[in-house]
């Protein structure tokens, strides 16, 4: 056995974990972690359900402490009871790839956390197929994926993934190359699970809740995808613009926006014709609203510390081969052109044309900037260095007239696609670069 193996196997007969679930009735305990011998990289793990209704059906998550660098990991192969399906109460057993997932590490202080629930499936799925006239959209859970070659998940349908409380660290080190002086580098902990979209919310999404959009001067346009062009000018009538992110351009006037002409807190104050009301009473998921800046930071990193979630870092302002192949940006949606060059733009691409992170998140960076709740002040002042536990969001909802943007978009360099960029952006904008995704509660 090499001193790399015996380093991995170290560490896994540390793994170890009871962790009770986000609801009273339900726990995971008991749970017993067994590498396979020779180590092959796969782990037996044994688990009991604990639930006051032995026959409900209940969903069980893992994630992955390590504990040396206070970080939480979303390891995804997983095969066994509760993999892809519900259980019931009981005894239970899985196999973790752990190899495939984490490749080698060497924490010596590693465990293996499980949540469970009767309603905490890995996804929840809206159906946005009755329209803009309906008063209710049915909510299904899955704990399997969306299919991305049945363009449904970017259409008809609304998909949430399931991010399981952790911790991460927030904002980006002194050396990271690119970096902003004010995305100072703090520890944050959720204590409790949400929901985020899958993808970016597309136009054909926008449209079955809202029945249409806005053009650019704030006057309502119901009819054809050519108003879309319009106001889109980088997509042709050959565009599927269904399935690519929508825009300021389209929700940017009247009442028919985003939260509404105001700045409602998280709760009370949208207007009742804004997409997130119209999403609240249709669908009666909790919560439904954008996502804070540090739960969108969470759920794009899903584990990791780079610049980037697929682990890597980039080392060039402008272009990276390593943003290239998760993100719609400047150096793959240019034909070679200087950055500020219109005239060569090419537009969106259709939201899930990249690899996802960990969690199985799509065009965290890239493709457009993602609206966050949190306020941006005009001294552009930084994160802080305290270590926060279930921060709100910042700035009292954008009270300060300007929300917080992230992720960069199709025409940004490099450095403004990094996990840990942070920009503003005002809801009374016309602009093309800025989209978002839905967030929610998880218990409802």
């Amino acid at each position: 056995m090499t001193a790399k193996r015996m380093i991995m196997t170290a560490a896994m007969a540390a793994i170890l974990g009871f962790v009770p679930s986000a609801y009273g009735d339900v726990s995971v305990i008991d749970i017993k972690c067994t590498p396979r011998s020779p180590w092959n990289g796969l782990v037996d793990v044994e688990y009991t359900v604990a639930c006051d209704d032995p026959n409900a059906d209940v969903y069980v998550n893992p994630v992955a402490y390590d504990g040396d660098r206070r970080l939480t990991m979303f390891p995804s192969s997983f095969t066994g009871d509760g993999a892809t399906n519900t259980v019931k109460a009981g005894k239970h057993s899985m196999v973790w790839d752990a190899a495939k997932d984490l490749g080698t590490f060497s924490s010596a202080n590693f465990q293996l956390k499980m949540y469970a629930g009767k309603r905490l499936a890995r996804y929840v799925v809206v159906d946005l197929s009755s329209g803009s006239s309906s008063t209710n959209y049915p909510v299904r859970f899955s704990h399997v994926g969306p299919d991305l070659s049945d363009d449904t998940c970017r259409t008809t349908e609304l998909w949430l993934r399931l991010v399981p409380p952790g911790e991460f660290w927030m904002g980006s080190p002194a050396d990271e190359f690119g970096r902003d002086s004010f995305e100072d580098l703090h520890h944050v902990t959720f204590t409790k699970p949400f929901y985020i979209g899958v993808f970016e919310v597309t136009m054909q999404q926008w449209m079955l809740v809202q029945g249409g959009w806005y053009n650019y001067w704030g006057s309502p346009s119901y009819s054809s995808s050519s108003e879309y062009i319009y106001c889109a000018p980088e997509f042709s009538s050959s565009t599927n613009w269904s399935v690519r992110p929508v825009n300021q351009q389209a929700f940017a006037g009247g009442n028919n926006e985003i939260r509404g002409s105001q700045y409602p807190n998280a709760t009370t104050g949208f207007d009742s014709d804004s997409f997130f009301a119209r999403l609240r009473s249709r669908a009666k998921v909790s919560g439904f609203d954008l996502p804070t800046e540090s739960r969108w930071e969470y759920a794009c990193r899903a584990g990791t510390m780079t610049a980037l979630y697929n682990g890597k870092n980039i080392s060039d302002t402008v272009t990276s081969a390593a943003l290239a192949e998760i993100a719609a940006y400047y150096g793959n949606r240019f034909n070679d052109a200087r950055y500020s060059d219109e005239s060569v733009s090419i537009g969106t691409t259709p939201v899930g044309s990249f690899r996802p992170n960990a969690l199985g998140l799509y065009d965290m960076l890239g493709n457009v900037w993602e609206l966050c709740r949190d306020g941006f002040p005009n001294d552009i002042s930084g994160l802080g260095t305290e270590k926060l536990i279930d921060p709100p969001a910042l700035g009292g909802d954008g009270s300060w007239g300007k929300f917080i943007r992230r992720g960069g978009w199709w025409k940004s360099p490099a450095r403004e696609c990094r996990a840990a960029q942070r920009w503003w952006s005002s809801l009374t904008d016309h602009n093309v670069a800025v989209g978002f995704r839905v967030c929610a509660e998880a218990e409802f």
